[in-house]
């Protein structure tokens, strides 16, 4: 909940070279507010109930990014913000990288599939399919059981025997 305000933030500031700071501090306070009234404070309260708790964070976070660029755009910065390396680390890439990130991509593959249910499903779903096919009746006497185990041959019969009686 009261991570909204920084991930808001936090995008805000990867996405633009302009937004001041004045915006950052006014979007941190102004979520870390509504938030907590949003969540303790009782008129507010009813608000993100009637909402839904992340309708309601969404919708707070949409308003800060909203907010936050507004400033950038009514009292941008003089000049535009750019990273600048100083030379404290070594920045020459690995030179298994490469490789490295192709055995991870396998290895989370390769762990999805040994713990997913992908084959017993499959099998699953064609055992159901055998299961429903066999269980039809395919002729007319499995018909006439079937409606024997039903008791709809008793109820006819039944009849029958009260029109006999009658005559």
């Amino acid at each position: 909940m009261y991570s909204i305000p920084i991930l808001a933030v936090v995008l805000v500031a990867m996405l633009s070279k302009r937004v001041p700071p004045l915006a950052a501090k006014i979007a941190l306070v102004a979520g870390f507010v509504v938030v907590g009234l949003g969540n303790f404070l009782h008129p507010f309260s009813q608000i993100a109930d009637t909402m839904g708790g992340f309708y309601f964070t969404g919708t707070v976070f949409a308003w800060l990014v909203i907010v936050m660029f507004v400033i950038g755009e009514l009292r941008p910065t003089d000049t535009e913000w750019e990273q600048k390396d100083v030379g404290a680390v070594d920045m020459t890439p690995w030179k298994h990288s490469k490789l490295a990130g192709a055995a991870l991509i396998l290895a989370v593959v390769g762990i999805y599939v040994a713990f997913a249910d992908i084959p017993n499903k499959a099998a699953e779903k064609s055992t159901a399919m055998e299961t429903t096919t066999m269980e039809t009746p395919e002729t007319s006497a499995d018909i006439e059981l079937a409606a024997s185990i039903d008791g709809s041959d008793d109820q006819e019969e039944s009849s029958e025997n009260e029109d006999e009686e009658q005559e």
